[in-house]
């Protein structure tokens, strides 16, 4: 059976709550799997480089403009405005036309990705995309490696000795940026993955509380302070309950309360919606399949007096 991953898990290992952690774990369970990362083992390695590479999966787009990357012949950005457009997404920072492209021939259509690039920070697409990474470069096979094993990986010309962590970070990074990150991310994981007796409790998630001593009277009844909720905690509640079907896309077009979103494979819905702040096209949202009264604008959920697809 599937390692089954959960919320609880990826906060533990970023050492912080985030509104994208329960749609990040539901589709690494999703996915996951249909790549053979599916054991505690595997999990730490991927989610050691996901942690890194989406900062504490906060993001799921580059912070920088990506104007860098301009002219970069060796990503396939040969175009102008490449760089911009192009620029790192997904929870492995896929970049450049050229990676753009071979997801959308792997999805069986060539210009998705080229067209919508943003949809790479949904978190469906994000999660896929590195799966695809780790399959196409067969880095389950470094994963099962001992963690004392000595490998061998070419580098710049050279061939040099490496730790399965260190040949994981060359082959997703292509270089040593947030390698001492990347091994911190890794050694957590472990904990929390491998020995969950270790884990520590993150930020913003509350502590398991303790089990009652028995009493030989009862006790009076006091009245319980609740605890001043974090300001991630708060978060992370407006997310839609466990169970919800999960909807997102790229906001197109506003007419008046009606919303034009362009989903996978370039499908348009209309939704209908009584929010309208901080709406504006070329954002990320995503909404229930039946109207939970929750509306996700960029990486934040936030609640509505509706939102709900329009038929026609």
């Amino acid at each position: 059976m599937p390692f089954t991953l959960t919320a609880r898990h990826l906060a533990s290992i970023a050492g912080r709550t985030t509104p994208l952690m329960a749609d990040l774990a539901h589709w690494m369970n999703q996915l996951c799997q249909l790549v053979e990362i599916d054991t505690p083992q595997e999990f730490c390695h991927f989610l050691a480089q996901a942690c890194h590479e989406s900062d504490h999966f906060v993001t799921l787009r580059e912070y920088a403009s990506g104007r860098a990357y301009e002219g970069r012949a060796d990503l396939g950005n040969t175009q102008p405005g490449d760089g911009v457009r192009f620029k790192g997404r997904g929870i492995f920072q896929t970049t450049g036309r050229a990676n753009y492209l071979q997801l959308g021939i792997k999805k069986g259509h060539r210009d998705l990705f080229i067209n919508n690039p943003e949809l790479l920070e949904q978190p469906e697409y994000a999660v896929w995309s590195a799966c695809e990474y780790w399959r196409t470069r067969r880095l389950n096979d470094i994963a099962n490696h001992a963690d004392t094993d000595v490998l061998k990986k070419k580098y710049r010309g050279k061939v040099i000795d490496v730790s399965p962590v260190e040949y994981i970070s060359l082959a997703i990074n292509g270089g040593y940026n947030g390698m001492d990150e990347r091994k911190k991310f890794y050694a957590r994981a472990q904990q929390v993955l491998v020995e969950p007796s270790a884990v520590p409790t993150p930020r913003g998630l509350p502590a398991a509380p303790a089990k009652p001593k028995k009493r030989s009277a009862p006790a009076r009844k006091k009245l319980a302070v609740p605890a001043r909720q974090s300001p991630a905690s708060k978060l992370a509640s407006l997310a839609p309950a466990p169970g919800q079907t999960i909807h997102s896309g790229t906001l197109t077009a506003i007419n008046g309360h009606l919303l034009t979103v362009v989903m996978a494979k370039g499908k348009k819905q209309t939704l209908e919606t009584s929010a309208l702040r901080g709406l504006k096209p070329g954002v990320l949202i995503a909404w229930c399949e039946e109207d939970c009264g929750r509306l996700r604008i960029g990486e934040r959920w936030r609640k509505v007096r509706k939102i709900a697809p329009v038929q026609r």
